[in-house]
């Protein structure tokens, strides 16, 4: 703006409820004058305070041994049928190649 226009931008800003701003520089007035989504996102969702109940029933549930994982059972009974017949696997570094290498 010219040196001239900038006092005068100034003072219409101030009665008309406007907002003066350098050139150049973005403002985010745009969206605050936007109304707040807040509402209409929260209707749009089901009650949130019964989604967050859910990983608390699973708790108890696991606790009190009412709900159990069959795919989680069955691998861990074939971990256990291995370890007894010693067929588990070794720790790093135990290895077959590593053994060859020793020799």
């Amino acid at each position: 703006m010219a040196n001239k226009a900038k006092p005068l931008a100034e003072i219409s800003a101030r009665i008309f409820g406007n907002i003066v701003k350098p050139p150049g520089v973005r403002s985010p007035t745009k969206y605050l004058k936007k109304p707040l989504k807040g509402d209409a996102v929260y209707s749009y969702y089901e009650d949130i305070n019964k989604a967050n109940q859910l990983p608390e029933t699973f708790r108890v549930l696991c606790t009190l041994n009412l709900f159990t994982d069959q795919r989680q059972e069955f691998t861990d009974s074939q971990k256990r049928l291995l370890k007894q017949r010693g067929k588990f696997p070794t720790k790093k570094g135990e290895g077959k190649r590593n053994t060859k290498k020793k020799k």
